[in-house]
């Protein structure tokens, strides 16, 4: 009788974080407003079958959960980058000026511009979050030693205060406009 070995590999945490992150989005897309079984779902992902409820998960409701896994992906990414520039586990968007940017230019383009359509609106708030943040960064590396976590945390407060009074001084102006 002749022995084999067999070396049996394991995925690791990084499979076995995709095949359980993969197992959820199958088990969301059936526990929807529409009854969904597995067949549908194999359906969808190999046949190319037009029935109502195929169609349906194949137009609607996958691009909506690859989108969610995609956006999810991303906010770890930056919360990750955003802890280590920082040196700090409980960073967050507001450290960097990035919540009070876009919230200034929302005030802004809302007062100033009152008839901005909503993708208007959804630009000046990624230009203002940017804006905030490249201030931030050039505050805190005025000094000769670049970056500090200290120096970055400091200026992130005290732009996040000025846009902030800024909202508020337009909130208020924008209340009782002169007529």
């Amino acid at each position: 009788m002749m022995n084999v070995d067999v070396e049996i590999k394991r995925s690791g945490p990084a499979g076995t974080t995709a095949k359980l992150v993969l197992g959820v989005a199958a088990l969301v897309g059936m526990f929807a407003a529409a009854d969904t079984t597995f067949r549908d779902l194999w359906h969808v992902l190999f046949t190319q079958d037009r029935g109502d409820t195929i169609t349906m998960l194949r137009e609607i409701r996958l691009p909506r959960e690859v989108a969610g896994m995609l956006v999810g992906a991303a906010l770890a990414v930056s919360g990750s980058l955003m802890q280590g520039l920082t040196r700090n586990p409980l960073a967050d968007p507001g450290l960097l000026g990035l919540t009070a940017g876009a919230n200034c230019a929302l005030a802004l383009t809302v007062t100033m511009l009152p008839h901005t359509g909503y993708f208007g609106v959804m630009v000046a708030c990624f230009i203002g979050a940017a804006g905030g943040t490249v201030i931030v960064l050039g505050l805190g590396a005025v000094k000769k030693g670049g970056l500090s976590p200290l120096r970055l945390v400091l200026a992130g407060s005290a732009i996040s205060r000025f846009c902030m009074r800024c909202r508020t001084v337009l909130g208020l102006f924008s209340k009782y406009p002169k007529t």
